[in-house]
């Protein structure tokens, strides 16, 4: 049976130390106040008790904006304690359900549930994502690159990751030194662009071989 959900004081609850979702943008928090405001909270946050206060476990975006909204109390769903990488699924797995979010956001997660001695399959089947796309998440968390790209939000997605390194070296540094995200799309173009040139190598060595013949 699910808990009943209580109306705690926002005051009481406080962020989760081991949190690793980044600080939602103003005009998202904006237009989540907006919508509060009229219709009241549909999905109470998730909370969890820890010695005499209530950790918050998912709903930071709502909580801050019943701060901004001048909320005293809030609706809250008790759970249960669970240690940080229990916490980061059930974050995780509601906010898939919810609004995008950065992918650096869910390669610290998937990182930070590796981290934890939980096997690469069973994050995967906790987010509701393929094997190959955690895997894929752990390699980017894992290079140093793709840290740098990710933290400056010009990685598009693990495939375009998988793309990118599929490049010849130049062809990387090429994508490296401008200031574009890097997409699938662009890869693809980086890649036929290489194709075309080889094409129109052979062919000038052809017209030149066949003209001292």
């Amino acid at each position: 049976m699910m808990p009943a959900d209580i109306q705690l004081p926002v005051g009481q609850i406080y962020p989760d130390p081991d949190r690793l979702f980044r600080s939602t943008r103003r005009d998202q928090l904006d237009e989540l106040a907006q919508s509060m405001a009229a219709i009241g909270l549909i999905h109470p946050v998730v909370v969890c008790r820890e010695g005499l206060r209530w950790l918050l476990v998912c709903g930071e975006r709502r909580l801050e904006a019943a701060r901004r909204l001048g909320w005293e109390r809030i609706s809250a769903r008790p759970m249960s304690y669970a240690p940080p990488a229990l916490r980061s699924v059930i974050r995780a797995t509601e906010n898939l359900h919810r609004i995008p979010f950065a992918l650096i956001e869910m390669t610290d997660v998937v990182l930070s549930l590796k981290e934890a001695g939980m096997p690469v399959e069973v994050i995967a089947q906790a987010l509701g994502r393929p094997t190959a796309w955690a895997e894929g998440l752990l390699g980017m968390a894992r290079d140093p690159v793709a840290r740098v790209l990710l933290d400056a939000e010009r990685l598009a997605s693990v495939e375009a990751w998988e793309q990118f390194m599929g490049l010849r070296p130049a062809a990387r540094k090429r994508l490296l030194e401008s200031d574009e995200p890097i997409t699938r799309e662009r890869c693809e173009r980086a890649a036929r662009g290489r194709l075309s040139r080889w094409r129109s190598s052979a062919e000038r060595r052809g017209r030149a071989q066949d003209s001292r013949t």
